[in-house]
C-alpha cells in the first residue's frame, strides 16, 4: 500500500484539475504516525475532513494547509 500511495503522489504531477483525498490510514502512513492522531486531529477540528459511511477522507490541499501550519522552522 505504501508503494502506490507514494506511486500516487509521483503520477499526478500531469492532471492538476483533479482533487486527491486520502482516508486516516494512508495518512498515517504518510506521516508515520497512529491513525489514532489524525483521528484527534479531525476531532479538534485541525485538519478539515469528510465524513463517508464510517470513514474519514481528508483532501490534499486541506491536509497540506494543516501540515504548513504546524511546520517547524528553525
Amino acid at each position: 500500500m505504501i508503494i502506490s500511495l507514494f506511486t500516487l503522489l509521483n503520477n499526478r504531477e500531469s492532471d492538476k484539475s483533479m482533487d486527491y483525498y486520502f482516508t486516516t490510514k494512508e495518512i498515517s502512513l504518510l506521516l508515520k504516525t497512529p491513525i489514532q492522531f489524525i483521528r484527534k486531529m479531525i476531532r479538534e477540528e485541525k485538519i478539515i475532513a469528510y465524513k463517508i459511511g464510517r470513514q474519514y477522507i481528508i483532501k490534499e490541499q486541506d491536509l497540506n494547509n494543516y501540515l504548513d501550519s504546524v511546520k517547524y522552522e528553525r
